[in-house]
């Protein structure tokens, strides 16, 4: 294991991570997250599938990405990087295209694509939505449920970022904008 935090301390160096992301801490990030998760350096596999977003008009740049794969590593990332006082972002569908998202500059991103869930409880009265969840998730389940809600129009955009924002959708003069689904 000591040679693996060499050879990581030597890799995070060599491809300019600024501190304080070091041998240590970037262990210290995968020991508390699930076995399932991943940890996306710069330069490594998989870090472009991550970061790359559908325009690249004020971009945020990340010295590291998260991809937990239950809902509580969210909460360890978020803990982390305000321990060590680093911005974090999270992300899912890469079409954030308010300006402040640019002013992240040696982020944490929290890639949540993993929490894709859509479950309709058993009277079909409640939907809960997974972090993670993009439009055409939702839609189809709820179609094939014989149910609708407001979602954003784009399907390959995430349900929860418009919803953050209000959530306008061709179906608010029904039911109201995204951000008024929630239950009482």
């Amino acid at each position: 294991m000591e040679f693996i935090a060499t050879i990581v301390a030597w890799a995070v160096q060599l491809i300019g991570l600024p501190s304080p992301i070091n041998n240590t801490s970037f262990f210290d990030i995968q020991n508390r997250l699930s076995p399932s998760a991943h940890v996306y350096l710069p330069g490594c596999k998989g870090f472009e599938d991550v970061v790359t977003r559908w325009s690249m008009r004020d971009v945020p740049t990340f010295r590291l990405v998260v991809a937990p794969s239950i809902e509580n590593g969210v909460v360890e990332v978020v803990k982390y990087a305000n321990e060590l006082d680093i911005p974090f972002l999270a992300v899912t569908g890469g079409h954030g295209a308010i300006t402040t998202v640019g002013s992240l500059e040696d982020g944490i991103g929290i890639w949540v694509a993993a929490l894709d869930s859509v479950k309709i409880d058993r009277y079909g009265s409640f939907v809960t939505i997974g972090g993670g969840t993009l439009t055409k998730s939702v839609t189809d389940t709820l179609w094939a449920a014989g149910k609708q809600t407001v979602t954003g129009i784009g399907e390959c955009t995430s349900y929860l970022g418009p919803g953050l924002g209000g959530g306008h959708g061709a179906l608010q003069g029904r039911y109201g904008l995204i951000s008024d689904q929630s239950s009482p």
